[in-house]
């Protein structure tokens, strides 16, 4: 009883741990995190490999050998994979059932705008920087930024669950091109992504039991 009390509390736990994605462009430089509850992990930019000693040259031949064996391995995976797709393409083809696929539309529509409302924005920063050596252009440019990002922020409100919204276009006259900064956070709880899927998947299941028993009613 203990034990089935703590396998309980653990999967709670699971299912309440936000995941995501943290996300900053800055001048041409991407930063990229992924974040399971409160630790991240750095996808981009790369850590810069620590300079050690050449590998030896039996070091060198052993890995040759092993990069020659996976490569040995693979080309007969794959020429399986060949041979299989070349019978599977001689044998004659099931028609396509566009009732069935018809029927899955309205189960992907649930699941996407399931997964619209589950999602969770605690920031979402962007920074146009009008810059430039014509004057009027600039203003022109800076203009057409705040009306796109007026348009925008009523999109993304109605889409998104934001926590801090921060959106903005500047006018520098001493930056000699456009320049932008964006920083933006997404969060999924897995126990939601789970309840997405496995509703999903009944539904499909359902789908799937529904065109199997019309098939059988036709013939």
């Amino acid at each position: 009883m203990i034990a089935l009390g703590i396998v309980l509390l653990a999967l709670t736990l699971i299912g309440l741990c936000p995941v995501g994605i943290w996300v900053q462009f800055d001048r041409g430089a991407l930063a990229l995190r992924v974040k399971v509850g409160p630790l991240g992990i750095r996808i981009l930019p790369k850590k810069p490999s620590r300079a050690g000693k050449p590998p030896s040259a039996g070091k060198r031949m052993r890995l040759a050998k092993a990069q020659a064996r996976q490569k040995e391995k693979w080309e007969k995976k794959w020429a399986k994979t060949q041979a299989r797709l070349e019978k599977k393409a001689q044998k004659p083809g099931k028609k396509l059932d566009i009732s069935f696929i018809r029927s899955l539309i309205p189960v992907g529509l649930r699941f996407l705008g399931g997964l619209r409302r589950k999602l969770y924005l605690p920031e979402l920063t962007v920074y146009l920087c009008m810059g430039g050596a014509d004057a009027a252009a600039q203003a022109v440019g800076y203009g057409r930024a705040w009306a796109i990002l007026g348009a925008a922020a009523p999109v993304l409100e109605n889409t998104f669950r934001i926590g801090k919204r921060d959106l903005q276009a500047v006018l520098d006259w001493s930056v000699t091109s456009t320049e932008c900064f964006v920083r933006a956070e997404v969060r999924i709880r897995v126990g939601g992504v789970v309840y997405l899927a496995l509703r999903a998947g009944v539904e499909f299941l359902k789908a799937m039991a529904k065109n199997k028993k019309k098939a059988v009613q036709t013939t």
